[in-house]
């Protein structure tokens, strides 16, 4: 009867300790998850991109067993295509471009969220009810199918303009409020020197000033879209552009200079006066450098008969966190969603309090120096797929470094934002019609828009502004381009009220 006892205690025994170890991969298994993230920039002495101080540390607070897949930015929607078309694509990824984030949705790739963000978020689904203008741009037909949040207040501008204020002090002249002015304060600038270039940067100057970009706006009378490049505010804007080309405002060589480090050439030497270019102080830490008596300020947005209009800003969501439609614990990717949203961003963002910043009231300071910050800090960036941070502009200096040159830089920073911020970018619709035949349409059309606008600025009298105009809304007919506008404007037409809300949302 012993034996018959022992026997029994020892299956029990055994029994149990099988019912612990399932229990235990069972648990394991719903805590673990692949990510595609973008290649950080790991150095040796921190370990690799899928192991190193930034990944123990997240698996620490989180409990959280995830694989980690590094992909080179460059390549990314070519990975995952690859890696989707397989089924061997990671759990959750993340992308920049809502065309890709939509593409994916219409051919079937991404999980739901809707079901999963309400049984299963707290931290997440409070965050996207605070923003829920953000809504627009993750959801497709009513549901949802990324997470996104908002860029923070440095990250959403794109392009700021730049001048001189001590050659306009030395010309005693003022910054120009209108189209005509500026060209009379950039042939100023020409007499201070032979080698004096006015403009630097005129790429995308000429159309933001004129709002004559290549997207697609609102018809006037809302009946519904067309498309800038083929509009009269593009014409106009090309013929003022083929102004500054004859009259030397511009550099000859701009066409070929496709990477601009010619442009930027000539205002670090200081042989430009005004530059379009990269809104952050950054582009004046070179010029600072040579000439220490320069006086760069931003320039505001001027008018032309068009109006006033703003600067290019990016789209409010940072980046598209997917879901792989066959990811096998959803509920784990929500819970690495939470932690992030909820404050485990933080740390990525700025490293180790009391190592690598401080608090000071509401500002996070580095107190570690710039080589240890980018060495130990910077690539952690890539694994915060989302976050919650509000900067306030006038931390800015706060958080610089202490010297005079990184405080002159930081100011100016905050000068920038502020002036940008006075003009409304006009983005009439939040996203391009996700069709894929007006974005192949758009796309054909694209490879005729610069050599018609070259050959005619560059053309002298024999092309005139009507010659451009009729080329262009000659080849848009060619690629298609009435085909484009009946059906860009027919999803206009069936989700007005999802665009309406969104223009009230960004007034």
């Amino acid at each position: 009867m012993k034996r018959l006892i022992s026997v029994l205690c020892l299956i029990a025994v055994m029994i149990s300790t099988l019912s612990l170890a399932g229990c235990k991969k069972n648990t394991e298994e719903k805590n673990s998850i692949s990510i595609a993230i973008m290649a950080p920039d790991v150095v040796a002495s921190e370990g690799t991109a899928e192991n190193n101080r930034w990944t123990k540390y997240i698996k620490e607070q989180t409990g959280l067993d995830i694989t980690w897949v590094a992909i080179p930015q460059s390549d990314m929607k070519t990975k995952l295509n690859t890696l989707l078309a397989a089924g061997e694509a990671p759990d959750m990824f993340v992308e920049y471009s809502n065309a890709y984030f939509q593409g994916l949705v219409f051919d079937g790739m991404l999980m739901e969220l809707d079901d999963l963000i309400e049984n299963h978020s707290t931290e997440y689904k409070k965050y996207i009810e605070e923003n829920s203008d953000l809504k627009t741009w993750t959801m497709l037909d009513g549901k949802t199918y990324a997470f996104t949040n908002r860029r923070p207040a440095d990250k959403i501008l794109c392009f700021g303009m730049w001048i001189r204020q001590d050659w306009l002090d030395k010309l005693n002249l003022k910054a120009p409020t209108n189209i005509d002015e500026f060209v009379e304060v950039a042939k100023a600038f020409k007499t201070l020197g032979d080698d004096i270039v006015p403009l630097a940067y005129p790429y995308q100057f000429i159309n933001t000033i004129y709002n004559a970009h290549a997207q697609w706006y609102e018809k006037e009378d809302g009946s519904g879209l067309e498309y800038g490049v083929v509009t009269d505010r593009y014409a106009d804007s090309i013929e003022m552009l083929k102004r500054f080309y004859e009259e030397g405002i511009v550099d000859k060589e701009y066409f070929v200079d496709k990477a601009g480090s010619n442009q930027y050439e000539l205002w670090n030497s200081g042989k430009a006066g005004i530059i379009f270019s990269s809104w952050g102080s950054e582009v004046n830490q070179t010029l600072l450098a040579n000439e220490p008596n320069a006086n760069p300020v931003p320039l505001e947005a001027f008018s032309t008969k068009y109006g006033t209009n703003g600067m290019f800003v990016e789209a409010p969501p940072q980046l598209y966190v997917m879901m792989n439609k066959d990811c096998k614990n959803p509920e784990a990717g929500m819970k690495f969603i939470d932690w992030l949203i909820g404050g485990g961003w933080k740390a990525l963002n700025f490293g180790e309090e009391g190592v690598h910043y401080k608090m000071e009231g509401d500002v996070p300071v580095s107190i570690c120096d710039p080589d240890t910050k980018k060495r130990e800090v910077d690539y952690a960036s890539k694994y915060m797929l989302l976050n919650n941070f509000v900067l306030d502009p006038e931390w800015i200096p706060q958080m610089a470094n202490k010297d005079e040159l990184s405080q002159r830089l930081a100011k100016l920073k905050v000068d920038a934002m502020n002036t940008i911020n006075k003009h409304h970018y006009r983005r009439d619709v939040p996203y391009n019609p996700p069709e894929s035949r007006v974005s192949s349409i758009v796309s054909d059309f694209g490879a005729s828009i610069n050599a018609i606008t070259v050959k005619y600025i560059t053309g002298g009298s024999q092309y005139d502004k009507n010659w451009c105009a009729t080329e262009l809304k000659r080849e848009w007919e060619l690629a298609g381009g009435k085909e484009a506008e009946e059906l860009a404007t027919k999803w206009y037409k069936e989700n007005i009220d999802m665009i309406k809300k969104f223009q009230a949302d960004n007034q």
